[in-house]
């Protein structure tokens, strides 16, 4: 059965970016076109590259940012290659390798967390209707893109299902749970990372669109 969600829901999620960079492309420049195709997968690898601020703490951050990345995309791969290619449960090398980078993603999503905090956070420019009950004025200016809050919400939602997706196998490492706890523990952690997954995958998408914009504004 969650094969048969999974298989589904990463259908339905990455057919909907890939409509919706059709339908409402950044640049405003098709995408059906093997030129614009082949340049907004350019524009996808240049992601990678994101804009560095001078410093050691903006140093740091792009790295953490480079290396929970790398470790999302072997994570996402040895979790449901073999899940969906064969229908089997990780093991053998995947797993070790697996429970690796597990750690490393761990480690990388609490310092982006503290990191970028301050970026993602929520002020009162998100709740127009409150703010003219409490005659209170704006903190900061108006968000500049429409996806910012949805980017912000994915920001937080990620971080917050990184919570139980950890703790499912830390506690599942103990005796004192018994079969149906660890049979419990293990479904948390395999429907947790499908929706982490899918989370990352849409605001990885959003930040893709910011950068073709930013791009094609400046060239």
């Amino acid at each position: 059965m969650f094969r048969d969600i999974s298989i589904v829901s990463f259908v339905i999620v990455i057919g909907a970016v890939f409509l919706h960079s059709l339908i409402l492309p950044v640049t405003g420049k098709r995408l059906y076109k093997p030129i614009e195709f082949i340049n907004r997968l350019v524009h996808l690898f240049t992601l990678f590259f994101i804009e560095q601020k001078p410093g050691i703490f903006a140093a740091i951050r792009k790295l953490v940012y480079l290396l929970s990345f790398l470790s999302f995309v072997v994570l996402f791969i040895t979790g449901f290659y073999q899940l969906i290619i064969t229908g089997e449960k990780i093991s053998g090398y995947f797993l070790m390798i697996h429970v690796t980078f597990g750690g490393v993603l761990a480690a990388c999503l609490a310092v982006l967390a503290l990191m970028w905090a301050e970026n993602y956070r929520f002020d009162k420019n998100y709740l127009p209707f409150l703010n003219r009950m409490l005659h209170r004025q704006p903190q900061s200016e108006l968000p500049t893109e429409k996806s910012e809050l949805l980017r912000k919400v994915l920001f937080w939602l990620i971080i917050l299902l990184a919570l139980p997706l950890i703790l499912s196998v830390i506690l599942s490492m103990f005796t004192i749970f018994g079969t149906n706890w660890q049979r419990l523990l293990e479904e948390i952690h395999r429907y947790t990372a499908l929706a982490l997954a899918l989370l990352i995958i849409i605001h990885t998408y959003l930040l893709t669109r910011i950068k073709i914009k930013k791009d094609s504004q400046e060239n």
